[in-house]
């Protein structure tokens, strides 16, 4: 019985063919892990309740004592942390206290000149801010609130003047763990016009970066004609 002889080579060309193969779907599946397409979105969180806060700011003290120095008068332009009065500390013979601006703005009035003695409920001053401050209550989360930051970046949309960015200047103390919400301050980097205190606005607090991962599935579908061919050549 005459049997057809074995052809070494072309056994060795299959052999090298399908570690071939192989190798490429091998490949394949090592891209499709690392193709991960990672789409950075910035994540912000909505206010419940945002509106434009007074932009008349009062000056206080934290203590009992007597000023001694008064640096600005009625109308005076300041900036953010220029020096405003100076007081003794109430049982002090020499704890002198420098008061200084947290905004820049015109000094609106002076309710206590030098000379005077004031208590922690006094006002000494206040000053019509440059800046519009807008106060907002967020829904946070425990967790969510060392995310919150002096700077943080704010979205606010007024109605009839579009959308204003701005800074978060200042987190209130105090969180609402009942109904699960904070307070803050924000400045706007520009000013609205023709828009009145109290107005209620939308603002939106950046938190951070929600990275989505999603991995490409990336299925060699390899059709059989074609691997048929690949041998049989």
């Amino acid at each position: 019985m005459n049997q057809t002889p074995t052809n070494p080579i072309k056994k060795t060309n299959w052999k090298l063919r399908l570690f071939v193969i192989f190798i490429l779907f091998g490949i394949l599946v090592v891209y499709s892990k690392i193709l991960v397409l990672q789409i950075r979105q910035r994540a912000y969180i909505t206010s419940v309740s945002s509106v434009l806060a007074v932009r008349t700011i009062p000056v206080g003290v934290a203590d009992y004592g007597q000023i001694t120095d008064m640096n600005v008068e009625v109308g005076s332009n300041i900036k953010q942390g220029e020096k405003l009065f100076t007081y003794l500390k109430s049982g002090s013979q020499s704890e002198e206290v420098i008061v200084r601006s947290a905004v820049s703005g015109i000094v609106k009035e002076i309710f206590n000149d030098l000379g005077s003695y004031i208590t922690r409920d006094d006002k000494v001053l206040s000053i019509q801010s440059d800046s519009v401050r807008i106060r907002s209550e967020f829904p946070i989360s425990p967790e969510q609130i060392s995310s919150i930051k002096i700077g943080n970046e704010t979205i606010t949309t007024i109605p009839g003047n579009g959308q204003f960015n701005g800074t978060t200047s200042l987190i209130y103390p105090v969180y609402n763990s009942e109904k699960k919400l904070l307070q803050v301050d924000s400045i706007l980097e520009k000013n609205p016009v023709g828009v009145l205190e109290g107005v209620p606005v939308q603002t939106k607090i950046y938190v951070g970066d929600d990275i989505a991962s999603s991995v490409n599935n990336v299925i060699a579908q390899i059709p059989f004609s074609i691997i048929r061919d690949y041998f049989n050549k």
